[in-house]
């Protein structure tokens, strides 16, 4: 990816940084471009050989303007298992069992917090079906404007609900993997748009309207 052709039409003194895996910058090309000028410091933890044995690569980490550190990762015994238990902690977040720990680096989390919860998941599931029948009227009508309704106490700021919704309703429109993360945007790609919002009520609730047709 990075090579003397690359490397050439960057700005003099660029300064290059490979921490993700070695061959994606070119040694040699490096190498010159450091003793040019066009280069002006490089810091590498990765290369095309490791351990590094290759004459050109030995000469770029001893240059002196290269900060060459050894790539560990998760190599170390003490490194594996942090992350074996970041990885039970991050599972244990997101299953809801507790609220102990946090989810982090997760960008749909919400919605996958609220699928895996005991408490939401009849909730997902009612919202999937009453989707799918509500399907059957918007084939009548693909421009029929769409409501997804919740209602009562228990239902307030859950909008992984719409999103149920429209994982049913798209159940018959789209062959494409299907889930609660993607639905609004394969809802969007084929112009499908729902209208959402909440009620207050006595009894919790999901209502579905499309055109003059109303579902719950």
């Amino acid at each position: 990816l990075i090579n003397a052709t690359s490397l050439g039409k960057c700005k003099r003194g660029v300064r290059i940084i490979n921490v993700a895996r070695g061959g994606i910058v070119d040694e040699l090309a490096l190498l010159d471009a450091l003793k040019s000028g066009q280069c002006g410091g490089a810091g590498l933890d990765v290369f095309a050989e490791e351990p590094p044995k290759n004459p050109t690569t030995l000469e770029l980490i001893q240059h002196p303007k290269v900060i060459a550190t050894p790539h560990l990762g998760a190599s170390t015994a003490e490194a594996q298992q942090r992350v074996a238990v970041e990885i039970a902690e991050q599972f244990l977040a997101i299953s809801g069992i507790t609220d102990k720990y946090a989810v982090t680096g997760i960008v749909n989390a919400p919605i996958l917090s609220a699928a895996m919860t005991f408490e939401n998941g009849p909730w997902i599931e009612l919202s999937k079906k009453l989707g799918r029948l509500a399907a059957r009227f918007l084939k009548k009508n693909m421009n029929a404007p769409i409501e997804s309704h919740t209602v009562g106490a228990g239902l307030q700021n859950k909008k992984f609900i719409h999103t149920a919704v429209l994982v049913g309703i798209l159940s018959g429109q789209t062959k494409n993997g299907l889930n609660l993360i993607n639905a609004p945007t394969l809802a969007k790609d084929i112009g499908i748009n729902i209208k959402e919002a909440h009620v207050d009520g006595e009894v919790d609730a999901v209502i579905i309207k499309i055109g003059n047709h109303q579902i719950k």
